[in-house]
């Protein structure tokens, strides 16, 4: 059985990768980790509660998985070195030379991120990648990407990905815009314009469950792992 501590346990995604894992038979959820003050601290969670530092249960994981914020895991980076458990993480709005640093954390330990974990979502940023590929030069490119107003980073994780993978791909500038708005989960449209025509690819996420598969299979993943960095690009090698 598989022992999972939860980071951002008090959130929406937590919570629904809690949930996920209860539905499987290889894994359980041992703790949830919130920031010290949160209302959740204290709660039930999975077969224990929710605490509010890492290192307080890390050494009594199997995986620790991560959908908190930008700063807790920044402040946690050591801890979870020290800790040596693999790590999966999901959270987005790092800076460039952050996202930097963090990947170097994959020197001491298995180390999972992607800014998606839906399935959907990261075969849609490798087909854009070859679409802007094969298009003529004349061709437009233009991102809209929606969320609940309760995101706080914009563009997404998920839009940079998509930015990168195409401004690889054919060389130039790709404008992004951002919408944040009522419940929706995400969103992602790339639109490319041409000379008498419109292609249009959309990725709609219509509930956490396509990302909390994404996780419980990111889950099995890594823990075979040996220490390294790793994209959601393996994830979909093994499948």
């Amino acid at each position: 059985m598989m022992r999972i501590i939860i980071i951002g346990a008090g959130g929406r995604m937590g919570s629904a990768i809690a949930q996920g894992i209860q539905e499987t038979k290889d894994m359980e959820v041992i703790y949830g980790v919130e920031k010290e003050g949160h209302f959740a601290v204290g709660s039930p969670f999975g077969k224990n509660f929710i605490v509010d530092k890492l290192e307080k249960v890390i050494r009594e994981g199997d995986v620790v998985v991560d959908f908190s914020e930008r700063e807790a895991v920044l402040s946690n980076r050591e801890i979870l070195i020290q800790g040596g458990k693999p790590y999966l993480c999901g959270v987005t709005g790092f800076r460039e030379e952050e996202l930097k640093d963090l990947k170097e954390m994959g020197r001491y330990i298995p180390f999972l991120y992607s800014p998606n974990f839906s399935f959907g979502a990261n075969l849609l940023i490798r087909s854009v990648g070859e679409i802007a590929r094969f298009l003529p030069e004349d061709y437009e490119i233009k991102i809209i990407e929606t969320h609940h107003k309760m995101k706080k980073d914009a563009p997404s994780g998920t839009a940079k990905r998509l930015v990168t993978e195409v401004e690889e791909k054919k060389g130039e500038k790709v404008e992004v815009f951002s919408l944040r708005a009522g419940e929706i989960v995400g969103e992602h449209r790339v639109i490319f314009f041409g000379p008498g025509e419109v292609l249009e690819i959309t990725h709609s996420a219509l509930s956490r469950k396509a990302f909390v598969r994404g996780v419980i299979e990111g889950i099995r993943f890594i823990i075979n792992q040996a220490r390294g960095f790793y994209t959601f690009d393996d994830i979909i090698k093994k499948v």
